[in-house]
């Protein structure tokens, strides 16, 4: 299955998402939030909502509408 995996897509998703968070939170200067959510560009150009939640293991999850 991990042959499967496009790792710049992959990157570019943890970049947009880390950039939603770093915006969201001032830079990191406010309080975790359990919950952002913003827009990413797919490789295609299109913009897509993406959420981004604490899981109960304290780790941040990325999901898109239909996995939400």
């Amino acid at each position: 299955m991990a042959d499967n995996i496009n790792v710049p897509n992959l990157l570019d998703l943890l970049n947009q998402s880390l950039s939603i968070l770093r915006n969201s939170s001032h830079r990191f200067m406010d309080e975790t939030e359990s919950f952002y959510s913003g827009k990413i560009e797919l490789p295609n150009g299109e913009k897509q909502q993406t959420f981004i939640s604490l899981n109960e293991l304290g780790k941040y999850r990325i999901m898109l509408p239909e996995d939400y």
